[in-house]
Formats: structure tokens, C-alpha cells, sequence
């Protein structure tokens, strides 16, 4: 990956927003790279990667497919809230090159179709050696099925790779939800119990901690779903990608900004993206010729990574927090003043909280139960008893946002405790 030195190629590394392109870069994930092309290899398997958000996933999923690139056609669909198993399949089928408007269907020796669709919905039967042709034209007049867009993939001489990126979006609360995840399950259901006729993988990406949860409870694909969970990134993974850019765009962090970023990002990579991003920004923005970024470059870094991110990912927190209740809300703010994103032993915080008269143990630990269910906004450490916010920049957003607590570069323990 040589830049040639040049600074400037910053933000093709830098890509919070867009999945990572280049390899030598990739740390981290050799396991699941090597479980995902697996799934893709054997037969009547289909990948399931899933995940938090921001931890990769995407990127893993294009990575892996470059393997694959010369010899696969690659369809990706993204879902939305609303998408139907009809709009999916109308996609995969527009990117395949098939007119959406008018499609002849003509099924022979067709005795295994009796009574089920084409690739559209229509009512076919056949028997004996009966060559049955369907077609309809105009898109009111089709409705796309499991079975219809099978026997079209199957029907093809290319080998196909179908992802379904950003599954979790299908909202389980609209009227076409339950309709969609069942008839995905059908098609993974239908192409693993016919691999030998068709080669079609599908690949489903999501947030989620378990494929069950994200495809919903299905028995028929509990054989055919490769479950890959992407787990956050070690810290060497995290330092290892970090010195690798300063080495290539001959730069370099300040060792303090370089060791927050690794201890405060959670593993998450789409963190280490944005705020090195926007601290480069900040550097750039203060001295063109700087080639080093200040612990001031990462501050206002963080500040302009907040808004960044308030935008896509942290909205939905602010509705979550103006909705509890004020001790709940008490508990939180004097979390706040932690340095950010640093574990804190629960212990060590219920302490402060008896201490300073502010919360008492029962209370303290009935709040934490509340506010850890379903990693609703912290999760804790089961081995180690400490506490932090899911999301790496939940705490510069609350502090910046909701409580409006002035940042203090080094605040010790012992200020620490007098601000509790």
C-alpha cells in the first residue's frame, strides 16, 4: 500500500464512512476471513456475518469477495425499513440484466414445479414432458417469490454471489417484515437443499448478536446458515493499523492522541476511522505543512466527530436518554466525568457515589441493571467488573450534548471525586 509519503492520500485510508479497500491494512481478521470464504466454498452453506455496528462487517464482506471478483457475478442489495421480498428479488434480478417488464419463463420437463411459481407468482402446473411458458408484463402486474427468483438463478451457467447488506433495517414492527424474513429463509432454505443444481451463494449482514436472531427463528436454515460473529478488534490490531498509516503517509500521532484512540475506541474500527479522520483534519486545518497530530488536533477532533457521528449513529441515543427518569439521568452525568471511554470498575464508581451522598448502593445497582439490559447504553465486563458506554463516543456526546461538561484534558482521581 505505498503512498508515496504523500499526507494528502490521508483520506483514502481514512474511511468512516465507506467500507476498507485495502488489504494490507485489513488487521485483525484472518479467522473470519478464512470462515467466510468456507461458507462461500461448501457446498449448501451461506454466510451470516454479524455484529455491533461500526465493527466492521461490511468491510470484511467486500475484502473477502475480491477472491472471488474474476470468476463470480456480485450482487449487493441494501436493505431499507420497507423492503420487501419483492423489491429484493426485483433488485438482484435488474443487476443480473433481466427486463423487469416483460420476462418470458419456460420451464421443461417440469414435473418438480407443479403447482409452484415461475419467476413470477403465477399459478403454473405441469406434468409429463409439458413445456409451460409464462408471461406478464408491466411491474404492477408480478410479484416476485423464493421459488420464481430460484429457478432463475438456477437456470443461469454463472456462478452468483447475492449479499444482503444491512438486514438488521428491516423493521420486525411494518406488515412485510415477517413475509420477508420468511421467504429469505425459503430462498437460503431452497438454494442449500439444491446446491448441486445451483451454485448461488447468499450472503446476509447484519446487526445482531446471533444469525437466529437476525433471520428470525426458522428451523429450516439452522443447517444452512454460517454463523460469523465480528468481534471488536484487539488493541495490537488497532496499534498495528495505526503505525502502519504513520509509516506509510510518513506522519505521525502524538504518542498520547495514538494511545487514547486505541484505549478508547472499543475495538470498533469505524471509531478509529472517524476520529483519526477528523484529527488529521484538525492538523491539516491548523499547519498545511503539520505533520503531526497534537493532543489539540485530537480534542477538536473529537468535538467535529460527535456532530459527524450525532448524524448517523448517535440520534437515536438522544431520545433514549431525555427519556429516563432524573436519577437515572444523575447517574449517567456523574459517569460523565470519567475520563472518556476509560473502563471504570463498578465498584471504584458505586463507591464515589455512597461517598459523596449522591446515590446509594441498592439504588446505585437497581439503575445499573436498567441501563446494561440489552447493552441499552453501557455494558459491563463480566470478568473484570467494569463499566463503559456501548458506543466509543456515547460519553463526548453526552458531555458535549446533554449535560454540557466542560472537558478537562487531566482530570485525576481525586479531582475526579470532588466533581462527584
Amino acid at each position: 500500500m505505498k503512498k508515496n509519503g504523500f499526507l494528502e492520500k490521508y483520506e483514502e485510508i481514512f474511511t468512516p464512512s465507506a467500507p476498507m479497500e485495502d488489504r494490507e491494512l485489513f488487521f485483525g481478521r484472518e479467522q473470519e476471513l478464512v470462515d467466510f470464504k468456507r461458507g462461500i466454498r461448501r457446498k449448501g452453506l451461506h454466510p451470516v456475518v454479524i455484529g455491533h455496528r461500526g465493527v466492521g462487517k461490511t468491510s470484511l464482506v467486500k475484502m473477502a469477495l475480491h477472491e472471488w471478483d474474476e470468476t463470480h457475478t456480485i450482487i449487493r442489495v441494501t436493505c431499507n425499513a420497507r423492503m420487501s421480498f419483492h423489491e429484493f428479488a426485483a433488485s438482484v434480478l435488474e443487476q443480473l440484466g433481466v427486463d423487469r417488464t416483460e420476462i418470458e419463463t419456460i420451464y421443461e420437463n417440469a414435473k418438480s414445479v407443479h403447482g409452484k411459481a415461475g419467476i413470477f407468482s403465477s399459478e403454473i402446473g405441469t406434468s409429463g414432458n409439458e413445456k409451460t411458458t409464462v408471461r406478464k408484463a408491466g411491474e404492477n402486474s408480478v410479484k416476485y417469490e423464493p421459488w420464481g427468483l430460484y429457478s432463475y438463478l438456477a437456470s443461469r451457467k454463472d456462478n452468483i454471489i447475492v449479499v444482503l447488506d444491512e438486514y438488521d433495517r428491516i423493521n420486525s414492527n411494518n406488515k412485510y417484515s415477517k413475509h420477508f424474513h420468511e421467504n429469505v429463509a425459503d430462498l437460503m432454505k431452497t438454494l442449500a437443499d439444491n446446491a448441486e443444481y445451483c451454485t448461488t451463494k447468499l450472503v446476509v449482514v447484519g446487526i445482531s448478536q446471533s444469525a437466529q436472531k437476525l433471520l428470525g427463528e426458522h428451523e429450516s436454515i439452522e443447517r444452512s446458515a454460517r454463523e460469523i460473529y465480528i468481534r471488536p478488534l484487539r488493541q495490537e490490531d488497532i496499534n498495528d493499523f495505526l503505525t502502519s498509516t504513520e509509516q506509510d503517509l510518513n506522519f505521525s500521532f502524538h504518542p498520547a492522541v495514538k494511545e487514547s484512540i486505541i484505549q478508547s475506541s472499543n475495538g470498533y474500527p469505524y471509531y478509529v476511522h472517524l476520529v483519526s479522520l477528523q484529527a488529521i483534519d484538525a492538523m491539516i486545518d491548523r499547519d498545511k505543512s503539520a505533520r503531526s497530530v497534537s493532543v489539540e488536533d485530537f480534542e477538536n477532533g473529537i468535538v467535529k466527530a460527535v456532530e459527524e457521528a450525532f448524524r448517523s449513529v448517535l440520534r437515536k441515543y438522544q431520545g433514549a436518554v431525555n427519556g429516563l427518569k432524573e436519577r437515572e439521568l444523575i447517574f449517567i452525568e456523574k459517569f460523565c466525568y470519567y475520563p472518556l471511554n476509560r473502563d471504570v470498575y463498578i465498584n471504584t464508581f458505586r463507591d464515589h457515589m455512597q461517598r459523596r451522598n449522591i446515590m446509594g448502593g441498592q439504588e446505585f445497582d437497581s439503575i445499573l441493571t436498567k441501563l446494561t439490559h440489552d447493552q441499552a447504553l453501557f455494558y459491563t465486563s463480566r470478568n473484570s467488573g467494569r463499566l463503559r458506554f456501548v458506543e466509543p463516543l456515547m460519553g463526548a456526546f453526552l458531555k458535549s450534548k446533554i449535560f454540557k461538561i466542560q472537558s478537562g484534558r487531566n482530570i485525576s482521581k481525586n479531582q475526579l471525586d470532588l466533581e462527584l
